[in-house]
């Protein structure tokens, strides 16, 4: 083996080990625990892990309801808990434990894609910014199926294309191609429309292959089809589930001016200088998008791709640009707009284009050794810049915390403690969702859980009144409780209270919680 294949070869490796330690390192403690959508993907897993059956007692179910009839979300990312609390128990880390592990295989693939597009350098310099991405990173930490899963279908998506594209159309990457496409549709919300799409794109690319075989873009039809099905069957035959996000979350669809301008104004926002690379605040469960040292070579990368992408390769910069307008069109046509989660599948792709930035900088000089210099100088600007990311969210309590609810993991732990003393008790509504977080830490088995009396207001997200022997109520209003006394009960306020007799009290960050019996 060549001596610059062997170094390329070690330098992969260490940045492949690098973010598997990104990615798995005090997995249950950065972030904390736990966003209630985290546990809702966790939970389901546990059941159906146990059961067979999602919380709700859905069997094997192509859609999971997660907090209402709003709520139904594919099931992938719950199915792969599955697998995983099968294997390492219940816990929040083996929860997290499949997103860490898409997230380091959507590394080697964007490695292995990069490669094949621009070359070894090109390739290692996407790989090293995929691997330090702030955004890649926490997205890997997240039990979510919008973290990584759309990112992951997104780049084995394009591996498999371009072995398609260089085989000549052989049947066996046909197979993959059409299948990778398919399935990824049951990852998230925003994969119906990004690989229906991009389905289309392959298809018609596919047909002009050759029309007189035209056999092989059926073959790549069907599998897509067959990968596509569980959510294919949701759609026909329970349209009300399968578009009941998306009713919820799109802008009204108008052939007006004015739509069309908020499309593209929002477009836009999402390759924002702010947005991708100046802002340190909490978008929808990302600290920070992109490194700051990439601000200049991404939009220079987005302006010279062709120069750097090997011009008779199979997929051309065209391609770069038109997977990128797919990965945020979803963020695009939705209200809350930038939206992290909706544009993940973009996280592989972007670093890419700051690759071949630096690149195309890196090509201007002549001399070996000033090009080393500068090849040192970026790569150490890289790993500076994420080091410090990553030093301040680790040591940021509010950052770790942040839309994660730790305060009620807390709380149901200390009632985990007490419960057995009292026949019924009663909670003060906190936070979002607060019986998801009863029903994971106060150990209710799913076969419990699903036999449980449960009382909810339903308005498209529930909001619950009692789980079994566990109550909520707004504050001031414990109308429950009121109404019948039987037997020793607990009642949990986030506030004093001189009506019953204080027996404790948990001070979090940021609520104190204090204990009463009556």
């Amino acid at each position: 083996m060549p001596p610059k294949r062997n170094i390329i070869n070690i330098g992969v490796l260490i940045i492949i080990l690098i973010g598997t330690f990104l990615r798995f390192y005090k997995l249950e403690e950065a972030p904390l625990p736990a966003n209630q959508d985290e546990l809702s993907n966790i939970y389901d897993g546990y059941s159906i892990a146990e059961t067979g059956a999602d919380r709700w007692g859905n069997n094997y179910p192509f859609l999971l309801r997660g907090f209402g009839d709003a709520d139904n979300r594919p099931p992938l990312y719950s199915w792969m808990c599955a697998i995983s609390i099968q294997i390492f128990g219940f816990s929040i880390t083996a929860g997290r434990a499949p997103a860490g592990i898409i997230g380091v295989l959507s590394l080697l693939f964007l490695f292995l894609v990069a490669r094949k597009m621009g070359g070894d350098l090109f390739a290692l310099l996407a790989l090293l910014l995929a691997a330090l991405s702030p955004w890649h990173i926490l997205f890997s930490r997240m039990a979510l199926e919008a973290a990584t899963l759309p990112s992951f279908f997104m780049i084995l998506s394009i591996w498999f294309w371009l072995k398609l594209k260089e085989s000549n159309h052989t049947i066996k990457y046909l197979i993959l191609l059409g299948f990778t496409i398919g399935f990824g549709v049951n990852a998230y919300q925003s994969t119906k429309l990004i690989f229906f799409l991009l389905a289309v794109l392959i298809l018609i690319d596919s047909f002009r292959f050759s029309f007189s075989r035209l056999k092989y873009t059926l073959i790549l039809a069907l599998f897509m089809l067959f990968g596509a099905f569980p959510q294919i069957y949701m759609a026909v035959f329970e349209p009300n589930k399968f578009f009941s996000r998306a009713t919820n979350t799109m802008m009204k669809v108008s052939f007006s001016a004015e739509y069309f301008s908020n499309v593209v104004k929002n477009l836009f926002s999402n390759l924002s200088p702010h947005y991708l690379f100046l802002s340190f605040d909490y978008n929808n469960m990302s600290i920070a998008r992109l490194l700051k040292i990439e601000i200049l070579f991404f939009y220079l990368g987005l302006i010279c791709l062709f120069k750097v992408i090997n011009p008779k390769g199979v997929l051309k910069p065209w391609h770069i640009y038109l997977l990128i307008f797919l990965a945020i069109l979803p963020s695009s046509l939705t209200i809350d707009n930038p939206h992290a989660l909706r544009a993940s599948s973009g996280v592989i792709l972007y670093p890419m284009i700051s690759a071949a930035g630096i690149l195309f900088i890196y090509n201007f000089f002549r001399g070996e050794k000033l090009k080393k210099g500068f090849a040192i100088l970026i790569i150490s600007a890289i790993t500076l810049n994420s080091s410090r990311i990553i030093y301040k969210y680790l040591n940021n309590w509010e950052l770790k915390n942040a839309s994660h609810q730790n305060e009620l993991v807390l709380l149901s732990q200390k009632i985990n403690t007490l419960k057995n003393d009292y026949s019924k008790i009663f909670i003060e509504n906190l936070g979002i969702q607060p019986y998801i977080y009863v029903a994971t830490y106060c150990d209710i088995q799913p076969k419990e859980f699903q036999k449980m009396k449960k009382v909810y207001e339903n308005r498209g997200v529930d909001k619950f009144k009692q789980l079994g022997k566990y109550y909520f109520f707004d504050k001031g209003k414990l109308i429950e409780y009121k109404k019948e006394k039987t037997g020793l009960n607990l009642i949990v306020f986030n506030s004093k209270n001189t009506e019953f007799e204080l027996i404790d009290s948990l001070v979090t960050r940021p609520e104190t919680f204090y204990f009463y019996r009556h």
